[in-house]
């Protein structure tokens, strides 16, 4: 199998040796494509990987803006496509190399394990978070849509993800260090949540206060309950609040750019029902049902009394 590895970087790219040294022995050649790269850093890389072609591109407000167009130039028919912060576990590397070139798929998705402020998170819907990285190039077409999921051509293979969560270090898996702190994930809500906002705007998409509270009440009770988040103990509580943030701040700048509309006090109310009063009730019956908290009978007893 004749692949290119391609990477799109900027910044200081702490994991990017990773990065390159899992592909190293798969690729025949590997493009970077720097957007903003910090110069010592690519200094440093271009000496350990003299064989790398670089290639310079305005940097995106995301990448989908660029993802087709970095395509073409890859000259190799296949394309491993990963980000700086991520690289492909052993396991995932023996596989791909015992591949045959010859079989009949044209794409492959991959387990991704999300290591997330300095943990594994293995429920929430962060695992197994499957990514088509390794395609023909002549396979794909991507979007530039914000986290535009890509048209593919031909037939996929599936890499199976385990179950058994003491198998961490064994994945046959893309390997990504996702946010390292919660200052990182904030800074790029924002810059999601205002990209997501103004794309809405740009389609007189409708979308309410009630709307963005029934949405973000759905991410936090589907997060941390029916996809077991609280499994990753506060990490797994924290993500789901912040994804039910995320939620809300998408409608915050959608409301900002639309001038501050008023919305009526029924829909307000309607709202705040909607925030408050349904995740309290939906709380307490996953509480029920999943036997989660022992002991607490009592409590939970006086929460269903309250919003009952």
């Amino acid at each position: 199998m004749q692949i290119t590895s391609l990477i799109v970087a900027e910044g200081m790219c702490p994991d990017i040796h990773l990065t390159l040294g899992s592909v190293k022995e798969l690729s025949m050649e590997i493009v970077v494509v720097d957007i903003g790269m910090n110069k010592q850093v690519r200094k440093m890389i271009t000496t350990e990987y003299p064989a790398i072609v670089w290639q310079e591109m305005e940097k995106p407000e995301y990448v989908e803006l660029i993802r087709q167009k970095t395509f073409q130039l890859a000259s190799c028919p296949w394309i491993m496509l990963l980000d700086p912060d991520e690289y492909i576990s052993p396991g995932l590397v023996t596989f791909i190399k015992q591949t045959n070139e010859d079989q009949t798929s044209s794409y492959f998705r991959f387990p991704r394990q999300n290591y997330i402020f300095g943990k594994w998170i293995a429920h929430s819907r962060w695992w197994p978070d499957y990514q088509i990285r390794l395609f023909k190039k002549d396979s794909i077409n991507w979007p530039t849509t914000l986290h535009a999921q890509p048209t593919l051509i031909g037939n996929g293979y599936l890499v199976g993800a385990f179950e058994d969560e003491k198998l961490e270090m064994n994945a046959s898996a893309i390997v990504h260090h996702n946010y390292t702190n919660v200052t990182q994930y904030l800074e790029k809500a924002i810059r999601y949540a205002r990209v997501e906002a103004e794309g809405m705007n740009a389609t007189d998409e409708q979308y309410t206060i009630v709307d963005a509270c029934k949405k973000a009440t759905g991410e936090f009770i589907s997060r941390f309950f029916s996809d077991r988040g609280y499994r990753d103990g506060v990490h797994g509580f924290a993500l789901a609040i912040l994804q039910m943030f995320y939620s809300l701040l998408v409608y915050l700048f959608f409301w900002e750019k639309n001038g501050y509309p008023p919305s009526s006090q029924v829909q307000i109310m309607k709202a705040v029902k909607q925030l408050f009063v349904t995740t309290s009730k939906e709380t307490y019956y996953w509480l029920h049902r999943s036997k989660l908290v022992k002991g607490m009978e009592g409590v939970v007893t006086r929460v269903k009394a309250r919003v009952m």
